[in-house]
C-alpha cells in the first residue's frame, strides 16, 4: 500500500511538470503572435 502511495504522489508531480511546461509553451504561443502585431 505504502509503494501506491509513492506512485500516485509521483504521478502528481508528473502532472505539475507536465502542465507547467504546457503553461510556458502557451505563453511562447502567445507571445509570438504580439510582436509580430507590432511589426
Amino acid at each position: 500500500m505504502g509503494d501506491k502511495g509513492g506512485k500516485k504522489n509521483k504521478d502528481k508531480k508528473l502532472k505539475q511538470k507536465v502542465s507547467k511546461q504546457a503553461k510556458q509553451m502557451q505563453q511562447k504561443k502567445d507571445r509570438q503572435p504580439k510582436t509580430e502585431e507590432k511589426l
